[in-house]
């Protein structure tokens, strides 16, 4: 079985998240914020929901499933462009930048963007740490 690294380059999506007043309150109320804060812009950790956006369509491709026995979601860094308005729909789209091999484990940098119909709204990108066998146990 081959590696991950023909995926470099490939793009999913993009994907269509809303930003709904729901959404918005539901997300904010999960991480524990004031979900009455956020009625005009969602608050800047839904970023997430962005990235989850599109990457499911990655870990479900046919290629990258068999690296995902165990998965890891690492580091990830965002940028944002301005404030993103409730009632919005932006576009996600997410790409691999990079796959890294050390032994079996796979180092996999996602890049995510984000816009809609008012501009760009959000960059950034995630570090995956995936391969085909279970994490072995501690003793």
């Amino acid at each position: 079985m081959g590696g991950l690294d023909d995926l470099t380059g490939t793009r999913y999506g993009p994907f269509a998240v809303e930003v709904s007043a729901d959404r918005v309150a539901a997300f904010a109320s999960a991480i524990g914020d004031d979900s009455h804060r956020w009625s005009r812009f969602a608050p800047p950790l839904f970023a997430n929901a962005a990235l989850f956006g599109a990457a499911p369509a990655f870990l479900e491709d046919p290629a990258v499933t068999p690296f995902t026995r165990s998965l890891i979601h690492s580091e990830q860094h965002y940028t944002w462009s301005r404030p993103l308005e409730v009632g919005e729909v932006v576009a996600v789209a997410g790409t691999v930048a990079s796959v890294r091999a050390r032994g079996t484990l796979n180092l996999v940098t996602f890049e995510v963007e984000a816009h809609s119909e008012a501009g760009p709204w959000l960059t950034g990108s995630s570090v995956f740490l995936m391969a085909g066998e279970a994490a072995a146990s501690g003793a």
